[in-house]
């Protein structure tokens, strides 16, 4: 089992240092114009539908910041997302949350399990959960991101049909596998290696960390284990892209976990409520949607006017971009031996 969990481990850290060293000497082409041509009919009629719904919100606020935003994080309608804007979201350490990424899948599918009580080992239930996974990762343009939590989530809801639990880490080489046949260009997007360096950070130090804490003290306090659940994973996360961040933009936010404490929460309900709001003609549910999304953006206004909230020009090399995740390895490797000998000797 090891010598799997070693194998997936080192192809996939292969592939993202592949495409962080090829980035420096090719950059694809008029990519957008590409993947235009080979625009399916599906997807054209998903673009209509999405404009469509992006039209709708026009008619819930004549504010053009709060109604860019709502785009973009509901159906990946950036375009209209303002220079200022991207700023504020992008020094605050909330850039994932403004586009659409694993998080935004997950939490729909989060939602949709507690909707059918959980029910995974029913055929018609996890066929009508995929479908709608997929059908809003087709609707909100195939991020490369999105698609890889949904290939993801597609594996485990196979693995649970069959009553077996995947390992995370070898899902996680598989879908970088099926993402790599399926186009070879993808491994120099960016998008595609931070999203997997956020989710293997994490697999990682939510491994060891588990380790740590009290399991059936965390159950008997569920807002304590949320939050600890919360902070955890931003942390984890961040570990993962701060070397890629810093290397690709020059940046590095020092106020991520107060902002993941606020955006992650703000987004799972403007994501339950852009759900409901789609499928009812209700004004309300509109009304309350643009308020939580006003909300954020002012909150988040307000922590990008804190003193050192970004550090900036910092652009690492190649080769020290990949000395820090070694560093990180050998800190990993360094902890995991002295929690075994802390077993050994209890």
């Amino acid at each position: 089992m090891r010598r799997l969990h070693f194998t997936a481990l080192l192809g996939l850290t292969i592939c993202m240092m592949v495409g962080l060293i090829l980035y420096n000497s090719f950059h694809p082409a008029d990519e957008q114009a590409r993947h235009a041509s080979q625009a399916p009919s599906a997807h054209k009629m998903m673009d209509n539908y999405r404009h469509q719904m992006a039209a709708r919100y026009a008619t819930l606020t004549t504010d053009e910041a709060d109604r860019s935003v709502l785009a973009a994080m509901t159906l990946g309608e950036k375009k209209g997302v303002s220079r200022e804007l991207r700023r504020i979201y992008a020094v605050t350490g909330a850039a994932h949350v403004l586009a659409l990424s694993g998080l935004h899948l997950s939490i729909i599918y989060m939602l949709l399990m507690r909707l059918t009580l959980n029910r995974q080992r029913s055929i018609l239930v996890q066929t009508l959960i995929l479908s709608m996974v997929w059908g809003y990762t087709l609707l909100t343009g195939l991020a490369t991101s999105t698609v890889r939590s949904a290939i993801m989530l597609t594996v485990y809801s196979l693995l649970s049909l069959g009553g077996r639990r995947g390992q995370p880490l070898n899902v996680l080489a598989l879908t970088a596998l099926i993402l790599m046949l399926a186009d070879r260009m993808v491994v120099y997007d960016i998008g595609f290696q931070l999203s997997f360096a956020a989710v293997l950070s994490i697999i990682f130090i939510t491994s060891v960390v588990d380790e740590l804490v009290d399991k059936s003290w965390m159950m008997a306090h569920p807002l304590v284990k949320w939050m600890w659940d919360l902070m955890v994973v931003s942390v984890a996360a961040q570990i993962g892209v701060a070397p890629l961040l810093a290397y690709h933009f020059g940046t590095f936010s020092p106020y991520f976990l107060l902002t993941n404490l606020i955006a992650i929460p703000s987004v799972t309900v403007i994501l339950y409520l852009a759900l409901i709001f789609w499928v009812t003609p209700f004004d309300v549910v509109g009304e309350l949607l643009v308020g939580v999304v006003h909300i954020l953006n002012k909150v988040l206004a307000l922590l990008a006017q804190i003193p050192y909230s970004v550090i900036d020009n910092l652009h690492p090399s190649v080769v020290q971009t990949i000395l820090i995740y070694v560093g990180f390895g050998c800190w990993y490797a360094a902890v995991l031996k002295l929690l075994q000998k802390s077993q050994n000797i209890v």
